[in-house]
């Protein structure tokens, strides 16, 4: 049976602003329980601290997670994993954008790992908890489908690291999500765990941190006359309408047809073989056919 919302644990990536903060404060509104992650552990807490003044729900924490680091992210889920028996949501949100190439510690390069690559092993580790119950749900912000339908990956040059440009890094760590986000539905029982992307919509975030600065002037001049929470993210996160949905893409509140030019199975495939090597990890389940 599917649990109340005031049941729900909740894990947000990218909620200490933009959609994962709207997404957060949406949830501990609802009575759930809710993890929010970020590097900084400063405005992790504070973030933490105000919501639940907002909110009257005690039942919000700050953990230290940096998608960046692979160590970080197995940190973060043992730590987690000595908390909670289950996860009910998890809200793959997260993202930077680099103006120059960064290859992290773990070989990555930084625009790839942090967007998609990170998420890929979030989630992974945490599908066992996850499953425990019926109902669980994955979802994964992603860009506009009208753009992402035109979308590929680099086979030669998979996290862009060679002849970097910002637009073209994001866009393909963007597509990976989508790419990923669909692999997965394929896999599981979408009546145990669901997977989905969805387009937020314009909304404020914190994205233009690392640009020039004209251009960050320019980027908090234009969130000023935005809103603060992206309803079709709240509705990938709640909405009855998506109970055993999986594999969709939704926009402006409602699942869409998308249709990629390119092969998404071919491109979903590659991926997944890739991530798992990259990322050390063995599929959960796969080895057994078990989802």
């Amino acid at each position: 049976m599917k649990k109340k919302i005031q049941q729900w644990t909740c894990v947000i990536t990218g909620s200490t602003s933009g959609v994962g903060l709207g997404i957060a404060r949406s949830m501990a509104q609802s009575g759930a329980t809710v993890v929010i992650c970020g590097r900084n552990k400063n405005t992790g807490n504070k973030t933490a601290e105000r919501l639940i003044r907002e909110t009257g729900n005690d039942n919000i924490a700050f953990r230290t997670l940096d998608l960046a680091s692979f160590s970080s992210i197995h940190d973060f889920v043992h730590g987690l994993k000595e908390h909670y028996s289950s996860i009910e949501l998890l809200s793959n949100n997260a993202a930077v954008l680099q103006r120059q190439a960064e290859i992290t510690a773990d070989g990555v390069e930084k625009t790839f790992q942090v967007n998609y690559l990170g998420h890929f092993l979030l989630t992974m580790l945490l599908l066992d908890l996850l499953k425990k119950d019926e109902g669980g749900r994955i979802i994964t912000v992603s860009g506009s489908p009208s753009i992402l339908k035109f979308g590929k990956l680099d086979i030669q040059d998979l996290d862009s690291r060679n002849n970097y440009n910002l637009l073209k890094a994001t866009l393909r760590a963007a597509y990976a999500k989508v790419a990923f986000s669909y692999k997965l539905s394929c896999l599981l029982d979408p009546q145990q765990v669901t997977s989905n992307t969805f387009h937020p919509g314009v909304v404020k975030s914190n994205l233009g941190r690392n640009l020039p600065v004209i251009i960050k002037l320019f980027f908090n001049l234009v969130e000023f006359f935005l809103p603060a929470i992206s309803k079709t993210a709240l509705y990938a996160a709640v909405s009855d309408d998506l109970d055993g949905i999986s594999g969709a893409f939704i926009s402006h509140r409602r699942i869409i047809d998308f249709s990629p030019k390119h092969d998404l199975d071919f491109y979903a495939e590659f991926l997944w073989k890739k991530s798992l090597a990259l990322t050390g990890i063995e599929a959960i389940g796969e080895k057994d056919g078990v989802w």
